[in-house]
């Protein structure tokens, strides 16, 4: 049975990458919706959680949070990559993309890392366009 395990420098398939850009998006939507982090915060890199608390994310993204956008939307939609993902020389999985939602488009920039066989997020950048 092959190792399933992501490797350094290996690239994940489209499939799981549309799953981590989901699964993130809509434990972001949760959390901007309840105006708390934690749940959102836990789940990231160690590497991220070392450089931001908890405290200094949920300040972020509180513009996010008082504006009433409900991210919730983008379930059952499907992101779209606007540039082909790639892995910097640092490690980085960089994937841009898009959903096509109505009346506005919701553009992501995710950063992952690969942190003891497993994606995590290290930077987030949503714009509603």
């Amino acid at each position: 049975m092959p190792d399933s395990k992501p490797k350094p420098g290996e690239m994940p398939t489209d499939s799981l990458m549309e799953q981590m850009v989901q699964e993130t998006m809509l434990n972001f939507a949760a959390a901007v919706n309840a105006s708390d982090f934690s749940t959102f915060y836990s789940k990231i890199s160690r590497v991220w959680q070392k450089q931001v608390t908890k405290e200094k994310m949920e300040a972020t993204f509180k513009p996010f949070s008082n504006s009433g956008i409900d991210l919730t939307v983008l379930k059952g939609h499907a992101p779209a990559f606007t540039e082909k993902p790639y892995i910097s020389g640092e490690g980085i999985l960089f994937i841009k993309g898009v959903y096509g939602t109505e009346p506005s488009k919701t553009a992501f920039t995710l950063k992952y890392f690969l942190e003891k066989a497993a994606w995590k997020l290290v930077g987030i950048n949503i714009k509603m366009k």
